[in-house]
């Protein structure tokens, strides 16, 4: 039982942090930005900002799942927490693990329950549509580099997946449902 209360709390906790965090940054006024900023994509063309908004959002689906224990049973509920799973080991997680210093929340919430838009193109894109590369370094690399770069942290991120499942597994006590997965 503590542990449901635990998990819950947790949940609920992470929402209210995320939704300050954003709400602190919808509150900069894009004028106060400094010098080399520009204005093409906003706060939205950035990994970190992107990774808080889905935190956000899972966090707050979280805490809807949380709340629906009481309303709803059955099939209804195993097909939203699907959906919350799906989300987290699909996104919330490798997009977490190499954007933010929150790691360590991405590890909590591993111990919160069993859990059974690709940004590069996005990059890509403002590059292709107004010439300037979001992160300046990247218009250091050479085509070669730059998708060399574009393939490890597809590796890297494929990699904290996989590392993220075996974790589940491990603390859940689950077989690995993958057999590539040797931790």
């Amino acid at each position: 039982m503590n542990g449901i209360i635990w998990s819950k709390a947790y949940h609920l906790a992470m929402f209210v942090w995320y939704t300050f965090l954003f709400t602190i940054l919808l509150l900069v006024n894009p004028d106060d930005l400094p010098d080399g900023v520009f204005v093409y994509g906003g706060r939205w063309k950035y990994l970190t900002f992107l990774n808080l908004v889905l935190q956000m959002v899972f966090f707050g689906f979280a805490v809807v799942i949380d709340l629906q224990h009481v309303f709803v049973k059955g099939k209804d509920l195993k097909m939203l927490n699907l959906y919350k799973d799906l989300l987290y080991s699909v996104m919330v997680f490798p997009v977490g693990a190499v954007s933010e210093p929150n790691f360590l929340f991405l590890f909590l919430h591993c111990n919160t329950g069993s859990h059974n838009t690709d940004f590069t193109v996005q990059v890509c894109w403002i590059y292709f549509t107004v010439g300037i590369w979001v992160y300046p370094l990247l218009g250091k690399f050479s085509p070669l580099g730059l998708a060399a770069l574009f393939l490890v942290s597809v590796g890297l991120v494929m990699s904290l997946f996989l590392f993220g499942e075996a974790l589940n597994c491990y603390v859940w006590g689950k077989s690995l449902p993958c057999p590539l997965i040797i931790f």
